[in-house]
């Protein structure tokens, strides 16, 4: 995520699928250290323990649940 002025994502809203995962784990944090609002849109059953202490919000929106995509994405960037 270059960001050569440092406050790219400051006060941005970002959804995110797979931050429960390895990967998207390591991205939400980046983007919470970057100033960003992450959005972590996760199945029912995710462990987001890790997530909720880094400052990201869980909501629950399944890939297959558009409604629920809809209304976890409203107003991100």
């Amino acid at each position: 995520m270059p960001d050569p002025d440092g406050n790219f994502w400051l006060g941005r809203r970002v959804a995110l699928t797979g931050a429960s995962g390895f990967v998207g784990h390591h991205v939400a944090t980046a983007l919470r250290a970057r100033g960003a609002a992450v959005v972590a849109l996760h199945r029912p059953n995710s462990d987001v323990r890790r997530l909720v202490a880094a400052g990201v919000t869980p909501v629950v929106a399944p890939l297959d649940d558009p409604a629920a995509l809809e209304a976890a994405c409203r107003g991100a960037d």
